[in-house]
């Protein structure tokens, strides 16, 4: 009777164990609120915390220092609206059928927002790529990425977006809340703002590994865009600060998710293009950057090499640090086990998708496929050996190019067998957008 009651005891202490162990995970996850704060264009070697020479980003540095920094988060397009719609569906380009402004999603899918929202949650979207009529998108593609927020708003002007964000964050302190701050400003045409408007003006700090004549006359042209572009980026530096202090002033900041990403990089000289994206699929182009801040679970900096599809990973997270379960239709993973150590990032390979072009990713190992070249249709690169994308291996390395070809394939099988229905854009809107570079 008495090992009959002992056994029981351990029984009972380890179920208590567990229950305390949930218990735990629940009080520190399940009430947080959420901010995701994502930049236009953002390449990660333009940030401090990711090696780059220019104090660009002394804040996002700092909070990086208190959290988790990915080094090879790599975006599933080079456009906004893809990538916008693998974010907020965690599903492939192919899948969630947003490639055009003027698209419609895939039905059968659910969102980040409606998912929160049906939890309870507050839900906001600052956005300074659109203007809005009527309370809703004029862009038929950012109408169905809105789906599920209580709240959108839209101004160019990084201090006025940041302004309202901060509104919401004092309106909705006592509640729960998710906010999408999407800024403009490191999007072309950049945006000086006053007292960075006469930053990096020919410091001699500018170094672009990837291309190997520095000294081109070329390249030396276009030295001061390049800085507009970092001072772009240090204007929405001190913004994102103004967000970060007003969640210790409503005493929010121990109790609130961030993240802080890109939809998809710029090229600068890479290949021969100069401030363009949409319009490949190499590095410059994918490589955003990924820093995830929580503090009532990391409390100090942590570095993850792992190489993750960033823009399908960031719903997965966020619904499993704050304990919900997430949709079947998601493709991506919670990155959540990667960052406490308890299990390995599970996705082989990583796919990008822009219109006529796709690559995968295998390791150190990326295939691109260009349907509308006649030669040359592939290009295999070994980005350990060789990251700027020079030396194409096709021919090199049969067996790795046959692997990922094979991948290819599967993945432009892949998809609903209907494609999305479209809505034609007004004259007004497709101005817009010829501004902006992404319609001629």
């Amino acid at each position: 009777m008495k090992i009959l009651n002992n056994k029981v005891l351990f029984l009972f202490l380890i179920l208590l164990a567990v229950l305390i162990s949930v218990f735990l995970h629940f009080r520190h996850t399940k009430k947080m609120n959420v901010v995701l704060i994502t930049l236009d264009c953002l390449r990660s070697d333009h940030l401090g915390c990711y090696g780059y020479k220019r104090n660009t980003s002394p804040n996002i540095d700092k909070f990086a220092s208190e959290g988790v920094l990915f080094t090879r988060a790599i975006a599933q397009g080079t456009r906004t609206v893809p990538t916008m719609g693998s974010i907020v569906t965690s599903t492939l380009p192919r899948t969630h059928l947003l490639m055009e402004w003027e698209d419609m999603m895939n039905p059968k899918l659910s969102s980040l927002a409606e998912i929160l929202k049906g939890k309870g949650y507050k839900t906001i979207f600052v956005i300074g790529n659109s203007k809005m009529g009527d309370g809703e998108f004029q862009d038929k593609a950012l109408r169905e990425i809105s789906k599920g927020f209580n709240y959108l708003y839209h101004n160019n002007d990084a201090t006025i977006a940041t302004n309202k964000a901060i509104d919401y964050v004092y309106k909705y302190s006592k509640n729960h809340f998710f906010i999408w701050i999407h800024y403009l400003n490191t999007h072309t045409p950049y945006a000086d703002y006053i007292p960075y408007d006469k930053l990096f003006v020919n410091d001699g700090l500018y170094y672009n590994p990837y291309i190997k004549n520095q000294n081109d006359e070329e390249v030396i042209k276009h030295l001061d865009y390049i800085a507009k572009y970092d001072r772009a980026i240090r204007t929405v530096d001190a913004e994102i600060d103004r967000i970060m202090e007003s969640l210790i002033l409503n005493k929010l900041d121990k109790n609130t998710l961030i993240i802080i990403s890109a939809d998809h990089g710029e090229m600068f000289g890479e290949h021969g293009w100069y401030f363009v994206h949409g319009s490949t699929l190499y590095e410059p182009l994918l490589r955003v950057p990924l820093i995830i801040i929580f503090k009532n679970i990391i409390s100090q900096k942590k570095v993850i090499d792992s190489q993750i599809s960033v823009d399908l990973d960031i719903a997965p997270t966020i619904l499993d640090i704050l304990g919900i379960k997430k949709p079947k239709t998601m493709q991506g993973h919670s990155l959540l086990g990667v960052i406490t150590g308890k299990e390995e990032y599970p996705l082989e390979y990583i796919f990008s998708d822009e219109r006529t072009t796709k690559s995968v990713k295998y390791g150190d190992w990326k295939l691109i496929y260009n349907e509308t070249k006649n030669e040359d249709k592939y290009e295999l690169y070994n980005l350990a050996s060789d990251l700027t994308e020079s030396n194409n291996l096709v021919n090199l390395n049969k067996d790795i190019f046959e692997r990922l070809k094979y991948k290819i394939d599967e993945y432009l099988r892949s998809g609903p067998k209907s494609k999305g229905r479209k809505r034609l854009l007004d004259d007004k809107t497709k101005e817009e957008l010829r501004y902006l570079g992404y319609v001629q």
